[in-house]
């Protein structure tokens, strides 16, 4: 089912506490990923394969460089007349004294937006996930049950996030338990990664509701607190799915990428990944090098070796490098000699001739954007 009845929202900075390191110049929707991509390319795309044509992303700081990436939504075919694509930073205002603390903050502050959008219902998705669900399947089921909110929910360790809601149901997937936490509690709960679906002017209610944005909870409030008042339902994610929650989560999500059957669930040729263009010449290999088990992107220049890594657009590798088990970001240079293991190099590194570098997957070696070393 195509969802041009539905507005998107769609939280840039949600859960940024939980990575300093890579949200220090940008932010968490414009964490580079995956070798082209950026984080909040993934649930965009979904969202416009679905049918939506106009969403909302609320920001707090650091949104240079996403809206830098986003433009005027061109690439996701957002660029439009009416409804496309709206980032929408904090103001200050007699109820607002600047950047939002929460995610009820954001939604009051956007909710002259939520209003003036001549749709029925509102899709609400957090910028720090890395999947690709089919929507259309989604709104399929939460008119299909009745329901007054859908969420999205898997069986799968959930990460250690503030406020992240674990959910029991019934036979006929009717949340009947909801427990909110920020620990790694499993038991017979899906853990739901902060999709839901409602109609908008349930949503519009919550918020006008909301007396102090800066205490409210809404996870607790409009979730836990209402079951027993709203017909809440499940609907499981079938697919590949990562919620960033520490520089060693994005570290794995990164190199989950090399195993065939999760690209394939990430990328499924019916739901295509979008991002911003940048026209690169193909990526150039030296003789005699070897290259296994790599993600490499347009515009590199390889005369190293490589495995089990992921290099961006634009990265040299210079002769004699060694490079394992490593995300190397954009426009970053190898010097010659230099060994990688267990490493993140953000944008514009450069690493001088003979260095070594060394992680491991639950500690990776990061280096910033621009420094050299």
């Amino acid at each position: 089912m195509r969802l041009n009845n539905v507005l998107g929202i769609l939280y840039a900075s949600s859960s940024e506490y939980t990575v300093p390191e890579l949200v220090a110049h940008r932010t968490m929707g414009s964490i580079p990923f995956g070798g082209r991509y950026r984080a909040v390319d993934f649930v965009l795309s979904a969202m416009v394969n679905a049918g939506i044509s106009h969403v909302l992303m609320p920001t707090k700081s650091n949104y240079r460089s996403l809206m830098d990436h986003i433009g005027n939504g061109k690439p996701w075919d957002l660029a439009r007349k009416r409804e496309g694509i709206f980032i929408l930073p904090p103001f200050s205002s007699q109820d607002s004294t600047g950047v939002y603390r929460n995610r009820v903050e954001a939604l009051k502050g956007i909710l002259g937006f939520i209003r003036e959008a001549e749709k029925e219902y509102v899709l609400l998705a957090d910028g720090n996930l890395i999947c690709n669900p089919d929507f259309g399947d989604m709104l399929v089921e939460h008119i299909k049950t009745g329901a007054d909110i859908t969420i999205a929910a898997m069986h799968s360790k959930p990460p250690k996030l503030i406020n992240t809601m674990l959910l029991e149901h019934d036979e006929n997937k009717r949340v009947i338990k909801c427990a909110v936490t920020s620990d790694e509690i499993m038991l017979p709960f899906l853990w739901a990664p902060q999709i839901m679906l409602m109609k908008k002017d349930l949503l519009v209610d919550y918020i006008e509701s909301v007396a102090d944005a800066q205490v409210a909870s809404f996870e607790r409030d409009m979730i836990q607190s209402c079951i027993g008042d709203l017909d809440i339902r499940t609907w499981e994610l079938p697919n590949f799915l990562a919620a960033i929650d520490s520089l060693p989560s994005y570290y794995r999500a990164s190199l989950a990428l090399l195993q065939s059957e999760n690209r394939h669930l990430l990328f499924p040729r019916e739901r295509p990944v979008y991002t911003k263009v940048r026209d690169e010449a193909p990526s150039v290999y030296g003789l005699d090098i070897n290259i296994k088990n790599c993600l490499i992107a347009d515009g590199c220049t390889l005369r190293g070796n490589a495995e089990n890594s992921l290099l961006f657009r634009g990265v040299r590798v210079d002769t004699g490098a060694v490079i394992r088990n490593s995300v190397i970001m954009q426009d970053t240079v190898i010097g010659s000699g230099a060994v990688l293991d267990g490493v993140i190099l953000d944008k514009g590194v450069t690493v001088s001739e003979g260095a070594m570098l060394s992680g491991t997957p639950n500690c990776p070696y990061y280096v910033g954007k621009g420094i050299s070393v």
